[in-house]
């Protein structure tokens, strides 16, 4: 395949994401991320701690043959982080938590079958070698592999082309679009 063309001439190396090592891949993730989304209109760096406090709050949705982590020589240079929607077995409990809402959760979770894209890094010194790309397509098998209906591709800045151009590879489109006005209310 050309992904795999291209991960043999970078010498890149795309692996899911190890729960049993989940401190050890959360600090790789953390500095990835940072490093990573530095240019993003908005973004504000994430400490250590509340990076691995967002990830600790996250883990119990993480499936990990949903979750990328590219490597060079062994080095983590990229990431994707794919979650299951959860909101729709979320409005099947109807907001009730107790006597049998976390019953019902657990037994329809796995069944979920609509997935969000929440993150996706290359550090900037690996981009334009398709490592975005190679990332988007391993999760695209496996949603082929499982049956997987719908991917939300999270928040794409309009400018970016490299990005836009893989989702656009995979058959992607622009379904929602967010913006954000700026007006000086103080004159």
């Amino acid at each position: 395949s050309a992904i795999g063309r291209i991960n043999k001439r970078n010498r890149f190396l795309i692996r899911p994401f190890c729960l049993n090592d989940f401190n050890e891949e959360i600090e790789a993730i953390w500095s990835i991320y940072n490093e990573s989304w530095a240019n993003n209109w908005g973004f504000i760096p994430m400490s250590k701690e509340e990076f691995i406090y967002s990830a600790n709050e996250m883990k119990n949705f993480i499936r990990p043959e949903y979750c990328f982590i590219a490597e060079i020589s062994g080095k983590p240079v990229g990431f994707s982080l794919t979650l299951p929607d959860i909101n729709p077995v979320l409005k099947k409990m109807n907001g009730r938590i107790f006597p049998l809402g976390w019953a019902s959760f657990y037994l329809n979770k796995n069944k979920i079958k609509l997935f969000r894209v929440v993150a996706l890094g290359v550090m900037s010194t690996y981009r334009r070698l398709g490592i975005d790309a190679a990332l988007y397509y391993e999760t695209y098998k496996k949603f082929v592999e499982k049956k997987i209906k719908w991917c939300d591709m999270s928040w794409v800045l309009e400018d970016n082309k490299g990005m836009l151009d893989s989702i656009y590879r995979l058959g992607g489109t622009i379904y929602k679009r967010h913006r954000i006005y700026e007006h000086n209310i103080l004159s």
